[in-house]
């Protein structure tokens, strides 16, 4: 059985309802609003080249690529490489969320995590990380965060 939540808000003729799979705001008659507060993409390249992937300057280049393409924004960014035959970490803090990356050379995998409050296009992952890192294969997950689109429904 779902467990269903209302709290309404007078001021603006509207009820917010939670529910254990979403969120959503509701005006009469009947619409339910849903909200996107953000793009989210989850990519992991495989099969890569470990010696890319220990490349600190390599790795914050594609990064530093992403910024510039998607017209970003970055307000500061951190980063460790692990010592000897580790990998490389970063984030780039964005005023649009984040972009953040981790390298695995003994498992030559890079995954690497973008968030954007504001839409943005996708960027090529898939032929920049084969051409950079040498990846037989790229995954790109593509999340839509908060809800989606009004739709019309009934309310019981």
């Amino acid at each position: 059985m779902q467990r269903l939540f209302c709290i309404w808000c007078r001021g603006k003729n509207s009820a917010i309802v939670l529910s254990d799979t979403h969120v959503e705001m509701r005006r009469p008659p009947h619409t339910v609003f849903r909200m996107i507060v953000g793009t989210e993409w989850l990519i992991e390249a495989v099969d890569c080249d470990a010696k890319a992937l220990r490349d600190e300057a390599l790795v914050r280049d594609i990064l530093e690529r992403v910024v510039k393409d998607l017209a970003l924004r970055s307000v500061g960014s951190v980063w460790h490489k692990f010592p000897g035959e580790g990998g490389v970490t970063g984030l780039i803090a964005l005023t649009e969320s984040h972009l953040a990356c981790h390298t695995y050379p003994e498992n030559g995998t890079a995954t690497f995590n973008l968030y954007c409050c504001r839409a943005r296009p996708r960027w090529d992952w898939e032929r920049q990380l084969k051409s950079k890192l040498g990846a037989a294969l790229v995954m790109v997950t593509q999340i839509e965060r908060g809800l989606v689109e009004p739709t019309k429904v009934t309310l019981s």
